[in-house]
């Protein structure tokens, strides 16, 4: 039964990989079979001759198979943790968000709503309903900034890069490994699966307390490959954020990657 077409590759197809043990020698490996055009394996002969890795290529007709011992070597991961700082509307900050939801709710249909009554207040000395006015409310605290012409304020939100860099043999033998994806799916901390010394790098908790409707979770925002000579590089990022739960789903399954 023919295996997925190895990415990166046109021509040929994975049909065989199996991990082993030499144990006089103590070395993992891989067992690994391609079949496809001759001219097609032509190029992952190339690859393999520049490894020093020994292959044997059969003609089986109009197809032709390749089979190599490849040796196991673990990726090497370099990890990286910084913050972004991030402008975020005043209106998005957590108990403005919270005043708004429990003001609104307990309105009938054609009254103004929180946030209008915010925007209305900085043009008039006293607001629709002395909205704004009690001191040391967070309706007084938001007329004031807005009056002042503050109508933001920033926070950090904390980014993980991962760079693996492995042999362009390698690669091909786990089968697309290098894969990108389109970043819809939210991921726990847990769900990471890091070293135990990067994990411990990272927020334990969510920062502050956000709406139903949101969750803080990690999400892919930046991936890249690239090939270079016999090695190939791949960068993702994650940050970690309050993202909503209209757009992104949490995933059910740790991150591949």
């Amino acid at each position: 039964m023919s295996g997925p077409l190895v990415r990166g590759a046109q021509g040929y197809t994975q049909v065989h990989f199996g991990p082993g043990y030499d144990p006089e020698t103590d070395v993992y490996y891989f067992d690994v079979t391609w079949e496809g055009t001759l001219e097609a394996l032509r190029g992952l002969e190339a690859n393999l001759r520049a490894e020093g890795i020994a292959y044997q290529i059969v003609n089986n007709g109009p197809l032709c198979s390749l089979s190599a011992r490849l040796p196991q070597e673990d990726p090497v991961d370099q990890y990286s943790i910084s913050t972004e700082a991030t402008e975020k509307s005043i209106f998005e900050f957590p108990d403005a968000i919270f005043a708004a939801q429990s003001y609104d709710a307990g309105k009938p249909e054609g009254d103004p709503t929180w946030r209008s009554l915010a925007e209305d207040a900085i043009r008039t000395v006293v607001a629709l309903g002395g909205f704004g006015t009690v001191p040391g409310t967070i309706e007084q605290l938001v007329v004031n900034h807005l009056r002042n012409g503050v109508t933001g304020w920033q926070v950090d939100f904390v980014t993980l890069r991962r760079t693996r860099r492995v042999k362009r043999a390698f690669a091909f033998a786990v089968g697309g490994k290098f894969s990108l994806d389109i970043g819809l799916l939210l991921y726990s901390s847990a769900q990471l699966n890091l070293p135990a010394d990067v994990a411990f790098s990272l927020p334990v908790a969510a920062a502050h307390p956000v709406p139903s409707e949101f969750l803080w979770a990690w999400r892919k925002r930046g991936q890249h490959t690239d090939y270079v000579g016999q090695w190939i590089e791949q960068s993702v990022e994650l940050l970690y954020a309050p993202w909503s739960l209209l757009f992104y789903d949490p995933s059910g399954d740790n991150l591949d990657w």
